[in-house]
């Protein structure tokens, strides 16, 4: 499981956080280990950000919207657990933020989280030089989210990069904590890598969680029978074609 801090209570809303670089893996592996993450939260007193790769190039679609594989031939599909649009995966920097429920951070309603980790991209962008900044506006009610392309649909507090739109994400809020899933396209980002961006957004983040980062390794009791279960799921073409 995450290992607990042995911090006081004093210190739980501006201390150390986790960030775990973690390897390429499938789209079901991706998933279930963020549920997990999401599902062991309270177990913890900080925040981990987690950055991640994928294994081939992979399509996740919003929990609620349609699964239509045809339209991209040759990629992988994957739902994910959170909301929002259709995201392709291989030439992004996809990462996920998770709050335990004793962290100041959980007390943020769902659109001033979005905030929050908005302006932690655009601090990151700017700092690589980037003219980034959030977005303003919404999707208009009259579109239909049922397979809205992610990067095509910018809504509030979604990052750009000039009139572009570069990172958008998705949340899901239970009380075993809250798991902020992201995305950042790399093709908005002109001579940089994925290094340089994820170097960045570290950065960023300690303003966002207070203190600074420990580099987080799950234990082996991590990938349990529980996390396999989880696996099942999203490798089960019923939980990825239900709508």
């Amino acid at each position: 499981m995450i290992p607990r801090s042995e911090m006081s209570c004093a210190d739980h809303f501006g201390g150390t956080w986790y960030v775990w670089q973690d390897q390429a893996r499938s789209g079901a592996e991706n998933m279930a280990v963020d549920e997990k993450l999401a599902s062991v939260a309270m177990t913890t007193d900080r925040a981990l950000l987690r950055f991640y790769e994928w294994e081939r190039k992979t399509i996740s679609i919003g929990y609620f919207q349609s699964c239509r594989p045809e339209k991209f031939p040759g990629y992988a599909f994957v739902r994910r657990p959170t909301g929002g649009g259709v995201v392709r995966h291989g030439h992004d920097v996809t990462y996920s933020v998770i709050i335990p429920p004793n962290h100041l951070l959980f007390r943020s309603n769902r659109v001033a989280l979005y905030k929050e980790t908005g302006d932690m991209l655009v601090a990151a962008l700017q700092t690589l030089g980037f003219d980034a900044s959030l977005a303003t506006g919404d999707v208009e009610k009259s579109e239909n989210k049922t397979w809205s392309m992610c990067f095509q649909t910018p809504t509030k507090f979604d990052v750009m990069v000039g009139d572009r739109k570069a990172a958008g994400a998705a949340q899901r809020r239970r009380p075993q904590g809250i798991l902020h899933q992201g995305s950042i396209d790399m093709s908005v980002l002109p001579a940089v890598d994925r290094t340089q961006v994820r170097t960045a957004v570290v950065e960023a983040a300690a303003t966002l969680f207070g203190g600074g980062p420990e580099r987080f390794t799950p234990d082996t009791d991590f990938f349990d029978e529980s996390y396999q279960q989880l696996m099942e799921k999203f490798n089960d073409a019923r939980w990825t074609t239900r709508r």
